[in-house]
């Protein structure tokens, strides 16, 4: 980084939407210093902020989804149903 400061990894959704940027749609204003990474921040980009509900908890629930897909695969090529002709 040299003498460029080391800013957080933040996204700009982390940013007050209610205050007066001088670039409100990059939530920036003038003379800020902006992240090297700073394209990779914007807000159609990666969202950093705090998700509501933890990570496990969202492992858990794929994971239970994808087994029940599975079982139920399984059981579709046990018993196949056919159309009535």
């Amino acid at each position: 980084y040299g003498d460029y400061p080391m800013l957080p990894n933040k996204s700009h959704h982390e940013r007050d939407p209610w205050y007066q940027w001088d670039q409100p749609d990059m939530r920036h204003n003038w003379g800020e210093p902006m992240h090297w990474d700073f394209d990779m921040y914007i807000r159609n980009r990666v969202d950093t902020s705090p998700t509501v509900v933890p990570w496990h908890t969202m492992r858990n629930h794929f994971l239970i989804f994808l087994g029940t897909m599975l079982i139920m695969f399984g059981v579709g090529e046990i018993y196949p149903s056919y159309r009535p002709v």
